[in-house]
């Protein structure tokens, strides 16, 4: 073997050594996801959708403290309000939150009357603590009601498997990966006008464009921000 072959394997190794070191620096430097949030990333990548599931650094439990969170508009929170119709059957709805959700035109998409669903029911049927339920990979075949009015932003963001994990999707991706039925489903405003606002947003560690790098914030609406992931427990008022 000539010198120059030598020098040539000598530079090729230690290229294959910088490479393997510096992919292992960066899987140090990202944090693994927690095993809901891998199912749902993992269901999006089999949906040929690149977005990212980001963990925070605290839950979000309601659409202010998921916006303060993301720095960006409540009607961008894409929140999954499960009901229980009277045949025992789950009804998902996928809204904005800056709306509360009538729920007597979810009862008529549905064909039959809904009530407020328990958290043993909503995590047995999409398989997930509440305040973390995504709109796809569910433990059931589920096919959502989704708010019309998602689609007038260029991104919105929704939970990703736990109340710390969201993602950033493009509605017409939300609609296409969730399989949903677009639909009027805001609560008239003079309703929502009366509704008191009581939750406060925190945001000791907010997220911005720079931890979700393909995304546009849309404008900021004002309106019902409460409920971010379900409809149990404290968020039963966001509905």
């Amino acid at each position: 073997m000539t010198a120059q072959a030598r020098d040539r394997g000598a530079a090729n190794a230690h290229r294959g050594r910088t490479a393997r070191t510096r992919g292992a620096r960066v899987t140090a430097e990202t944090p693994a996801l927690s095993a809901s949030a891998q199912r749902v990333q993992d269901a999006l990548a089999a949906a040929r959708l690149a977005t990212r599931i980001v963990e925070c650094d605290v839950p979000a439990r309601t659409s202010a403290e998921a916006a303060a969170v993301l720095v960006c508009a409540v009607g961008q929170i894409a929140k999954s309000l499960v009901f229980r119709a009277a045949s025992g059957a789950p009804v998902l709805v996928i809204a904005s939150g800056a709306h509360r959700v009538d729920e007597a035109k979810v009862a008529a998409l549905a064909g039959e009357p809904i009530g407020k669903a328990d958290a043993a029911f909503v995590r047995a049927v999409t398989g997930y603590a509440i305040s973390g339920i995504p709109p796809l990979a569910h433990a059931q075949p589920l096919t959502p009601i989704i708010d019309r009015n998602l689609l007038q932003y260029e991104t919105v963001y929704a939970a990703g498997g736990t109340p710390r994990a969201m993602f950033p999707i493009a509605p017409a991706d939300l609609v296409r990966v969730a399989g949903g039925t677009v639909a009027d489903i805001a609560a008239p405003i003079s309703r929502v006008l009366r509704c008191r606002m009581t939750d406060t947003p925190s945001s000791p560690r907010r997220r911005g464009p720079s931890d979700f790098p393909s995304t546009t914030l849309g404008p900021r609406l004002r309106g019902d921000d409460r409920g971010f992931a379900d409809n149990a427990g404290p968020l039963g008022k966001g509905r």
